[in-house]
């Protein structure tokens, strides 16, 4: 991809970014990003979230850290309108501030790269389509979608961002999980969105992809870009990110600083085991604490 085409792009999100800055500074209406008060989300005959609460302003970056079984995807799919919750009167769930967003808005303003969107993509898709059907909200490309060459080529330029543009013509199936987990990113920021919500984002990765990649989770923060991090991996967390909320059973128990947040009695009541907190350059790693 040619310096120009790099220039160009990166130029207009600047634009994008100081619009959405200068609209947020400039507006009275303080509507939370997402906002979800007393949702209880059936799973089966279960529920996965009970009377959960939780509210992220627009533009704040925060981690969820919970146990498998906590009620992390259920949550992902909640704010991601695969599913819905239970109706009581109380119960309010909003994105932007509405209740029945339209789906392409809710794109353009939050990116979801989730383990089930990974795992959507046949194995022979290319790259650069892997890409391109963000534009579109689909897995892969279908007929009746119009490409347009603005989108190849905003596709191609951001793939080049992330340093996959080599990866265009490779099959999706023969990609390590890095790699996949690059596309993906690129998948969601051809629409520059506000948000990002990254699942669990470095599982099945080398040290070396996992260190890469939240090196550039780090980049997009710095640029301006919220991340919204769900994971039961403390090692994940970037040091930037000062918010978090630890769910358990499908219940919100802390929400607050991460340095309240991460501690040993926390973390040992979290995940029901016995647990002893280290930190080394701002990240947080778990070993076992005494019995």
């Amino acid at each position: 991809m040619g310096i120009s085409a790099l220039k160009r792009y990166t130029s207009r999100l600047q634009k994008h970014r100081a619009l959405y800055v200068l609209t947020l500074a400039q507006s009275n209406n303080n509507t939370p990003l997402i906002q979800i008060e007393h949702a209880t989300v059936m799973r089966g005959d279960h529920p996965g979230l009970k009377d959960f609460n939780l509210k992220i302003a627009q533009g704040e970056s925060l981690a969820i850290l919970g146990p498998n079984g906590a009620g992390k995807t259920t949550l992902l799919k909640l704010i991601g309108r695969e599913i819905y919750p239970l109706v009581k009167p109380e119960t309010k769930v909003e994105i932007c501030g509405e209740e029945h967003l339209d789906i392409r808005h809710y794109r353009r303003r939050i990116g979801i790269i989730s383990q089930d969107l990974q795992a959507g993509y046949e194995p022979a898709t290319p790259g650069l389509e892997v890409v391109i059907s963000g534009f579109f909200d689909s897995i892969s490309l279908w007929q009746h979608h119009n490409i347009k060459d603005s989108q190849i080529e905003t596709a191609k330029v951001t793939m080049a961002l992330l340093g996959v543009e080599h990866l265009q013509d490779m099959p999706y199936g023969s990609l390590s999980t890095g790699q996949q987990r690059r596309l993906l990113l690129a998948r969601a920021l051809v629409h520059q969105p506000d948000t990002l919500i990254l699942d669990e984002p470095t599982t099945g990765m080398d040290i070396k992809a996992a260190f890469q990649y939240l090196q550039l989770v780090e980049k997009l923060i710095s640029q301006g870009v919220a991340i919204i991090l769900v994971t039961h991996h403390l090692h994940e967390i970037p040091e930037s990110m000062n918010r978090l909320v630890l769910i358990k059973h499908g219940v919100s128990v802390f929400d607050g600083k991460k340095a309240d947040a991460l501690t040993d009695d926390h973390l040992s009541d979290l995940f029901d085991t016995p647990i002893q907190l280290i930190v080394k350059n701002g990240i947080y790693q778990a070993y076992p604490g005494e019995q």
